[in-house]
């Protein structure tokens, strides 16, 4: 039989006809490859997308760790700190302590000490440079007092009579009682 030749008609009549001749199933093959290849595909599929999970959610970890609170202020603190990388800011009322001045007077000589605005408003903030305030007590050593114990921290407020209180004025009287 290995001799005979089929006709050509069972030959086209597709995988089944090619199956009796003993020919390599081709189309079966290809699916079965193509099975194999989807169901590896799948697999892989599924593992990549568990890691990406997990890579995920460990970055969603660190970020609502940076965006703890707690570890917010320290890093803002840190980066605040004196470390030569910046001028340091003071407000007017640390300005002035350092100075034994008030912090009204810091903003009235902010020109003088370097105040810069801190903000768009119409009352920014002021900030002053600690080198600034460093440089004025420096520059001003001679003309004030050189003992720096003598200088308080707060300045003395005094207070000032109103214009036209003298020590007499007139009372009106109490009820019932007629006027001395």
């Amino acid at each position: 039989m290995s001799g005979v030749r089929q006709p050509a008609s069972s030959r086209a009549a597709g995988p089944n006809a090619r199956q009796a001749n003993g020919r390599p199933q081709f189309d079966a093959v290809a699916k079965a490859l193509r099975a194999e290849v989807r169901e590896q595909f799948e697999a892989l599929r599924a593992e990549l997308r568990d890691e990406l999970r997990e890579a995920l959610r460990a970055e969603v970890d660190e970020l609502r760790g940076l965006l703890d609170p707690e570890r917010l202020v320290e890093a803002v603190a840190e980066l605040l700190r004196e470390d030569g990388e910046g001028p340091r800011m003071l407000s007017p009322a640390e300005a002035g302590g350092r100075l034994g001045r008030s912090a009204e007077w810091v903003r009235d000589h902010r020109e003088e000490l370097g105040a810069v605005a801190l903000g768009d408003g119409p009352r920014p903030r002021l900030g002053v440079p600690s080198e600034r305030v460093a440089a004025y007590l420096a520059s001003s050593a001679g003309s004030r007092s050189e003992d720096p114990e003598n200088r308080s921290a707060k300045p003395i407020r005094r207070r000032r009579r109103g214009a036209g209180m003298g020590r007499e004025a007139d009372f009106l009287p109490i009820r019932g009682r007629s006027p001395a």
